[in-house]
């Protein structure tokens, strides 16, 4: 796993996202906006970790499928984000050092029905 601070990648990214990116993981590489803040870096290893378990393109595949999936039903760009089963995962758990030790394989499938919009 690399670890990239102070990422352009990741201001123009932000250009084109519903939110402002601080950090985006491709396959096993994490990029900062920043500098890599504790929390974050957890979050993105739990990407990291979801990457792995989709390969090829299909992390990105089903992150798009998600986001489209729930912006149809909202037309809320935000808030599609936000229902994103990976993200939902790793916002759970990015304050637990643990997480990544404990977690089980495919961990973010039990997060595939969002909440109430």
């Amino acid at each position: 796993m690399r670890i990239i601070e102070n990422s352009r990648l990741v201001r123009f990214l932000s250009f084109f996202a519903p939110i402002r990116i601080q950090a985006i993981t491709l396959g096993q590489n994490i990029y900062f906006r920043h500098l890599a803040y504790e929390p974050t870096l957890r979050h993105e290893k739990i990407h990291a970790a979801q990457w792995a378990e989709c390969p090829y393109l299909g992390f990105l595949v089903l992150y798009a499928w998600y986001w489209v999936k729930y912006f149809g039903l909202t037309l809320d760009a935000q808030g599609a984000y936000h229902n994103i089963p990976f993200e939902r995962e790793a916002r759970a758990h990015q304050n637990n050092p643990r997480y990544l030790d404990l977690r089980k394989p495919q961990a973010w499938k039990g997060y595939r029905k969002p909440p109430l919009f």
